[in-house]
């Protein structure tokens, strides 16, 4: 997907995330993914997303030194009733982010416990 500075950031529907503000994007930015999945090991979305970009190293990195960009990988992770992931980068993940020269982060949401009161 393509995001243009200045556009609206309109997100998927998901019942996990409930904030409805409007923004708008700081910068133009391209970005590759994985529709959210529940699991309790970021590996098995980790995988999936270093699939995607398997090969693509040489024309990530003359991309990034043409038009001058930064390479940046977002994790977003949600976490419902207490239930937390295992939270690891494979070997494979910190050498091509290396390679790349991407920066890694990490965004957490902690939903509240459902109560049964």
């Amino acid at each position: 997907m393509r995001n243009c500075k200045g556009e609206i950031i309109q997100r998927k529907s998901t019942p996990y995330v409930t904030y409805s503000g409007t923004h708008y994007w700081k910068e133009t930015s391209w970005e590759i993914g994985i529709d959210y999945e529940e699991s309790f090991d970021t590996g098995e979305q980790l995988n999936k997303v270093l699939a995607q970009l398997r090969n693509k190293e040489e024309n990530i990195n003359e991309i990034t030194q043409r038009f001058n960009l930064n390479c940046l990988f977002m994790f977003v992770i949600i976490m419902n009733n207490g239930y937390t992931p295992a939270l690891s980068l494979n070997s494979e993940m910190i050498s091509f982010a290396h390679r790349i020269n991407a920066e890694i982060h990490f965004d957490l949401y902690a939903n509240p416990y459902e109560s049964e009161y």
